[in-house]
């Protein structure tokens, strides 16, 4: 029932996971400690700011470092070796934090619909070769800029380079 959020880039990492609406963020150090750890204190202004969870993999040998995990922002941790129970259950215990810091399931969910109506996004329908907007979205769009060359050209050069970026994959 979870619904996963993967970014292998660190750029614009914290504008991603706000963008997304996530509320919990895994980052995996295994293997990679010190990304593990620069990508925790990117993450972890937004994640506190939208009331999340930040959920550190480490490597049991990494287990000393757990300070550092934590300076770096991160609310939960799970060391290795793990299996897809104990992964699970650390989601878990990572929702009902977030599902606390927020006032609870009910408040949760108001706030996702509030988030779901206020969305701004475009997609790319490449077998109909239409984009499409949602309705936040559209409504600060004039009719005749809806189209792909001109929302291209509103981008600045950063923002152009990434959505074409998208649209290639």
């Amino acid at each position: 029932g979870w619904q996963a959020i993967a970014a292998r880039r660190a750029d614009a990492i914290e504008q991603r996971f706000t963008a997304s609406g996530a509320t919990i963020v895994v980052v995996d150090g295994r293997g990679a400690m010190e990304d593990g750890l620069r990508a925790a204190r990117k993450l972890a202004t937004s994640v506190e700011a939208n009331g999340g969870a930040l959920l550190f993999l480490l490597s049991s040998g990494e287990i000393g470092r757990l300070d550092e995990v934590h300076a770096a922002g991160a609310t939960h941790f799970l060391a290795s070796p793990f299996g897809a129970a104990e992964f699970t259950q650390a989601l878990r215990f990572a929702a009902r934090h977030v599902s606390r810091m927020g006032g609870g399931e009910s408040a949760a969910e108001q706030r996702a619909q509030l988030l779901a109506g206020d969305e701004q996004w475009w997609r790319w329908s490449p077998r109909e070769h239409r984009l499409e907007f949602s309705p936040a979205l559209a409504a600060r769009l004039p009719e005749d800029r809806r189209t792909p060359l001109t929302a291209l050209r509103m981008l600045d050069k950063v923002g152009r380079k990434a959505a074409l970026q998208t649209l290639r994959r």
